[in-house]
């Protein structure tokens, strides 16, 4: 590879922390500049984040699929909730964790009140962004939705080591 070729890449880094809706729009918009402007070029994304916002995750999980560009993607610290579903997202062969960054799943959630009808369709739609999320994960993992489901409900939180995580399939390797 040439020197010139290295710099481009060295330049094409995304940093994900909070997944929320602001910080998914400088994400998206980062991501669709870079793919436009060179499509051939691989684009870094950097995971270390606690999760955060299910509609801002699957928001910047559809930019990343809709790249040209291969999204190679480093867990550091931490790739939680939402997060672990963006690492998995990179192109496989190239989704990576250092050896101390913390995995952490859990399935989804919600905060309702008010009246009766309010909460029953708050907990429908949630129930239907759990299985897409579900879907999703076992989509990049390669795992089954029940393999999936029984990660995400086995305990509050369930935390996994960077190697169960390269087995559950959510990276390729550990650094």
């Amino acid at each position: 590879m040439t020197e010139e070729k290295e710099q481009k890449i060295e330049g094409r880094i995304i940093y994900i922390s909070d997944i929320n809706e602001k910080e998914a729009k400088t994400i998206i918009t980062k991501l669709l500049e870079l793919d436009m402007a060179d499509s051939t070029i691989p684009i870094k994304i950097i995971v270390n984040s606690y999760g955060g916002e299910i509609e801002s995750m699957f928001a910047i999980y559809d930019a990343m699929r809709t790249c040209r560009a291969p999204p190679i993607t480093i867990g550091l610290g931490k790739a939680m909730s939402a997060g672990v579903l963006l690492l998995a997202a990179g192109k496989k062969g190239e989704r990576r964790l250092s050896l101390h960054t913390r995995v952490m799943m859990h399935e989804l959630s919600m905060f309702a009140g008010g009246k009766l009808y309010e909460v029953e369709n708050a907990t429908k739609e949630a129930r239907r962004l759990q299985e897409l999320w579900e879907n999703a994960l076992a989509l990049e993992s390669g795992k089954t939705i029940k393999k999936i489901r029984k990660i995400m409900t086995s305990h509050v939180d369930t935390f996994i080591e960077a190697g169960q995580a390269v087995e559950y399939g959510f990276a390729d390797k550990v650094l």
